[in-house]
């Protein structure tokens, strides 16, 4: 639409003004497209309950590649950004079996989901003899 005196009435020619736009560009068809970057899709995420000798019981996550920087989501639900150093640690809250994610920082590109396992594997009970 255009903003018109009269409504109704034509758009000629001479209602436009030309303006100078400097020197003429040349079109040679010489163009490179520009490369994308390699998308950098994190993987490989583990998460492990962890507790040292005489220290705090930690959640322990761990992954492969990833952008600078990387989101944490506990349970789908936002946690923090952090530099992408490939690990990252909490101390556990009352969910003793959080599942976890690390996206891109800004993207859809994230791991897949994973449940927090304990340090060492716990023997089954021998069966009795009978």
């Amino acid at each position: 639409m255009f903003g018109q005196s009269v409504p109704g009435t034509p758009v000629r020619a001479q209602d436009f003004s030309v303006l100078d736009t400097g020197d003429r560009i040349i079109e040679t068809y010489g163009c490179v497209r520009n490369v994308e970057p390699a998308l950098i899709i994190p993987k490989n995420l583990a998460a492990r309950f962890s507790q040292r000798r005489y220290a705090a019981k930690t959640i322990q996550l761990n992954w492969q590649d990833g952008t600078a920087k990387v989101d944490i989501y506990r349970d789908g639900i936002f946690c923090i950004s952090v530099d992408n150093v490939g690990s990252y640690s909490e101390k556990p809250d009352s969910n003793l079996r959080p599942g976890y994610r690390q996206c891109n920082f800004d993207t859809n590109n994230c791991t897949n989901a994973v449940v927090v396992l304990p340090d060492r594997c716990i023997k089954p009970p021998r069966p009795r003899p009978q």
